[in-house]
């Protein structure tokens, strides 16, 4: 039996004998979309946590300057001033961390109740919680 050869299966990437092994192909694994949202929020988290580092140490820096140190005197309201801008500071950054949380876990749910995939996973990995 001679095989037809299209002009497409020369330019493809990939080729698949069936639609079914096609649409397999073409469709990601949940389970790899849920772990690359791990990463993801992982890797946000830790930003966060790295600029909040940065925001603190500049503030004891700036604290600890000693155009503030001669002024202590004068201005003996310094460290409250100080640390309810460390405290908008850290509320900002919590804020900003627990909205990009929210967001996540939202994208995450939309992408499990789209998923023809979330019941055989959860049968097959009784393990992760989805």
């Amino acid at each position: 039996m001679k095989q037809i050869r299209l002009l497409i299966d020369f330019v493809s990437d990939m080729r698949a004998a069936t639609p079914t092994a096609a649409a397999e192909i073409a469709t990601p694994v949940l389970m790899e979309i849920h772990q690359q949202l791990r990463n993801l929020q992982t890797r946000l988290e830790q930003a966060l946590s790295r600029q909040l580092q940065i925001k603190r140490e500049r503030m004891q820096a700036l604290a600890n300057a000693s155009i503030f140190q001669k002024s202590r005197k004068d201005l003996p309201s310094l460290s409250t001033a100080s640390g309810s801008i460390r405290n908008a500071i850290d509320s900002n950054d919590a804020t900003k961390c627990s909205t990009q949380t929210s967001t996540i876990s939202k994208n995450q749910h939309r992408l499990e109740l789209g998923s023809p995939q979330v019941e055989e996973c959860k049968r097959k990995n009784k393990h992760f919680n989805i």
